[in-house]
């Protein structure tokens, strides 16, 4: 078999990642973005959606929490182990993993970690105008910026995309530890029912599961930032077979210094689209911080608006009025 029919043996495990029943696109929600008005202004002119390098993210740590976890629980499974049965696969295939990893993690392969981007977004309610306090105080220039909310019922599934919508799970690190064993050992019963203990085959197996543990780091948190409510747009550099997305690879000069960003063109991601639409059409609310918040920011934002040619967002112009004044 080749590699990618094994890595599909493996889509039972999909279920300790992502509940497909609480993710897009079985359900649609509305999805907020917090940024400054700086990038804003670009996303919106520009008709891009910037998704950041997780080594430049405050959260990254989280992310290596799952995938070291996530290793280190492989090479203790004992149903793991049982399945590859003998020493010397089981020396092959943690060889192998150890590879995956060194390739994600320490490489310049352009599937390795700085070419993995992700966007964030948190769940937002229709009925609130204000957006989350806490949202704002983090990501949102401490309430001095601006949230895009996002209308996914607008955005038809794209088949065999890079591109991943998910709804983050929450736990400890108690909670996320016992979940990774139950996705290694059911990984363990389908490598062991499959008979998958050639060279070729541990090699692709190793890199199944290698890639499931990725993802499992990429959409869990600590359960001290359930209050996000987040959601992310990964994309996964290993599924772009035809490099549709390499050239809206870029940068960002901010406060903090050159990042790499993946600048999702929409015009070029509507031509992937089963049904083409206009950006200003997935653009739910635009909610001014409650830091800014004012009548005059307010007329300033939508003069941007014209100024940039997005007359049809004007109306979709608010602002917070959560009493919140940063320092």
């Amino acid at each position: 078999m080749d590699g990618d029919n094994i890595y599909d043996l493996f889509n039972p495990i999909d279920e300790f990642i992502l509940d497909i029943e609480d993710s897009y696109p079985s359900i649609r929600p509305l999805l907020a973005h917090y940024t400054n008005l700086t990038t804003a202004e670009e996303i919106l002119k520009r008709n891009e959606i910037w998704l950041s390098n997780p080594l430049f993210m405050n959260d990254y740590e989280e992310v290596r929490f799952g995938v070291n976890n996530g290793l280190n629980l492989a090479r203790q499974n004992e149903n793991l182990k049982q399945a590859l049965s003998t020493n010397e696969n089981l020396n092959i295939f943690s060889n192998f993993l150890d590879d995956h990893y060194h390739q994600y993690d320490n490489s310049d392969d352009e599937k390795d970690v700085f070419n993995t981007y992700i966007f964030c977004l948190s769940e937002h309610e229709d009925k609130n105008s204000d957006g989350l306090l806490s949202m704002w105080r983090g990501y949102g220039d401490t309430g001095r910026g601006v949230a895009l909310v996002f209308d996914t019922s607008k955005i038809k599934p794209i088949h065999n995309s890079p591109l991943i919508l998910g709804k983050v799970s929450y736990g400890s690190q108690e909670d996320r530890i016992k979940k990774l064993t139950e996705l290694i050992s059911s990984f363990a019963d389908i490598l062991k029912s499959n008979n998958l203990l050639s060279r070729n085959d541990l090699f692709y197996s190793a890199w199944a599961l290698f890639e499931r543990i990725k993802i499992f780091a990429l959409f869990t948190k600590h359960n001290g930032f359930h209050e996000e409510q987040e959601w992310r747009l990964v994309y996964r550099p290993e599924l772009d077979h035809a490099n549709q997305f390499k050239t809206m690879k870029s940068y960002f000069n901010g406060p903090n210094g050159i990042e790499p960003k993946l600048k999702l063109q929409f015009d070029l991601l509507n031509k992937m689209l089963p049904e083409p639409l206009e950006f200003e059409e997935i653009i739910h609310r635009i909610i001014i911080g409650p830091s800014s918040a004012s009548v005059l920011s307010e007329r300033s934002t939508k003069l941007m608006l014209e100024m940039i040619g997005k007359q049809n967002l004007v109306p979709k112009v608010s602002s917070s009025s959560t009493p919140f004044r940063s320092k």
